[in-house]
C-alpha cells in the first residue's frame, strides 16, 4: 500500500467566511496545481465553491441544493482535483461568520 502525501507548492491563503450569502471569490492559486488543501479552524461548518473568479458559495437549504461542498467546523481536507482548473475559492457559514476563516494551500497529491 502506497502512502500518498499532500505536497504544498503555494502560498497558503486565509479566505472569509464572513457571511451567509455569496462572497466575491479569492484566489488561492494559479489553477494549475492539482489539489487544494482546506482547513477550517473556526468552530462552524463552512460551505464553500470552487471555480474561477466569479465563482460565488452558498449555504444550501432543504428546498435550495447547492453546488460545493461543506468543511465541518475544526476538520481538514485535501482535495484532488485532476483536470480541472480551479484558482477561485468563495466561503459562506449559515452562521454569519466563521473566525478566523478557511485556510487554503495548493498542492498536489493526498
Amino acid at each position: 500500500m502506497a502512502l500518498n502525501a499532500f505536497h504544498p507548492t503555494g502560498l497558503s491563503k486565509l479566505v472569509a467566511a464572513s457571511s451567509s450569502t455569496g462572497l466575491a471569490a479569492t484566489q488561492v492559486c494559479t489553477g494549475g496545481e492539482q489539489g487544494l488543501y482546506l482547513a477550517n479552524p473556526s468552530t462552524v461548518p463552512i460551505y464553500i465553491a470552487l471555480g474561477s473568479s466569479n465563482v460565488a458559495a452558498a449555504v444550501p437549504t432543504t428546498g435550495t441544493p447547492t453546488a460545493g461542498l461543506c468543511l465541518p467546523a475544526g476538520q481538514q481536507r485535501a482535495l484532488s482535483v485532476p483536470g480541472f482548473n480551479f484558482g477561485w475559492l468563495s466561503a459562506v457559514t449559515s452562521a454569519g461568520s466563521a473566525a478566523p476563516g478557511l485556510f487554503a494551500t495548493p498542492g498536489s497529491g493526498q
